[in-house]
């Protein structure tokens, strides 16, 4: 009687794709299934790399499917379109299909330009992928590849540049929700750019900024003053998003937490805020629950809020635990942290973080 084959693919598959051993893979993968995964919710064989060519074709002869599609409705092609060594060229010769979308709408072309793979996004838009593909919305997202690339934030500038100049030669479209992407990449790299030591980074920077502004015909951003750790915080704008936006400006540094407990507690909403809403809670992890606990800790500081606000804050936290991705919540989240720095302009020291983000 045959051994029964697995369903999924051994560990040292990995191992003997980095050696480059064709002997050694092909006697593993004969052990397994045609389409065995890599784990429960994972691909088969054509999403890892490096993969050797002459192995390729021979998974293929054995039955593996280059447009599996897996758990999350992604095919190979998704993978290897997004990886530093993906080999999306080899993918698309074995017969996959450039244009395959995922739950929400994502392409491998929406992943390529997010992660500043240029050369299988050039290889995408040749086989005749769509340039400008739209999300569906079913992760609030309805971006074109163009669009997510410009509002990711993943690569450094200078490569960005390259990806947009690329999607643009397509046909790509010059949208507002691009524009406004360069405009507040922009705007994050005048706050961060004093925390870049790197010379020769913050040059590159510099110039891929430039060719990005040059490229949406978008006027350099101002400088952004930063609060110096000590004065009062006082602020002249009103309303609820102006003084959210310009708090976190004035008071969040580009990396690590803040120096005052204003600025932690404003960081703790946005930080919150974008992991649920941006990345749909994918890292959510223990540190965040931390910095929710944290949050309400920081409003009973100094002057506190009132208790009725403070009982709200508590019933928000208690809802945001599990990590919902709910606009109301994460709103209100950021409004109690408004409040709350308003009404201590004096500053106050940050409380010991027992969190690492």
């Amino acid at each position: 009687m045959a051994a029964q084959k697995r369903k999924t693919l051994p560990k040292q598959m990995r191992e003997l794709l980095k050696a480059g051993d064709i002997e050694g893979l092909k006697k593993q993968f004969a052990r397994c299934e045609p389409n065995a995964v890599t784990d429960k919710y994972g691909s088969n064989i054509f999403s890892l790399s490096p993969l050797p060519r002459e192995f390729a074709f021979w998974a293929k002869e054995q039955g593996a499917d280059v447009n599996f599609v897996d758990y999350y409705k992604k095919t190979p092609l998704f993978a290897q379109a997004s990886a530093w060594d993906g080999q999306t060229e080899l993918l698309i010769e074995l017969g996959a299909k450039v244009d395959a979308a995922g739950r929400d709408g994502t392409t491998p072309l929406h992943l390529a330009a997010a992660y500043g793979r240029v050369k299988a996004a050039r290889a995408l838009l040749e086989a005749g992928a769509k340039v400008d593909a739209r999300q569906n919305g079913l992760f609030r997202d309805r971006y074109t590849p163009l669009e997510l690339a410009l509002t990711q934030h993943r690569v450094p500038f200078d490569l960005l540049a390259q990806v947009c100049e690329l999607l643009l030669a397509a046909g790509a479209q010059k949208t507002e929700a691009a524009r406004e992407g360069v405009r507040h990449a922009d705007e994050g790299f005048q706050r961060s750019r004093r925390g870049i030591s790197d010379p020769d980074f913050l040059r590159r920077q510099a110039l891929g900024m430039e060719s990005l502004r040059r490229m949406f015909g978008l006027p350099p951003a101002g400088e952004v003053a930063f609060h110096d750790g000590v004065s009062p915080i006082v602020i002249a704008e009103a309303g609820f998003a102006a003084q959210y936006n310009k708090l976190w400006d004035y008071l969040v540094p580009p990396f690590g937490r803040a120096q005052t407990a204003q600025g932690e507690t404003v960081r703790i909403a946005g930080r919150v805020r974008d992991e649920l809403l941006r990345n749909g809670g994918a890292n959510w992890d223990s540190d965040y629950r931390r910095m929710l606990r944290a949050f309400l800790q920081y409003l009973r500081l100094g002057c506190p809020l009132p208790a009725e606000d403070l009982a709200g804050a508590q019933e928000i936290v208690r809802l945001l635990q599990a990590a919902p991705a709910d606009e109301r919540l994460t709103r209100a989240l950021c409004e109690y942290a408004v409040e709350w720095v308003l009404q201590n302009p004096q500053v106050l020291p940050p409380l010991t973080a027992d969190y690492n983000r």
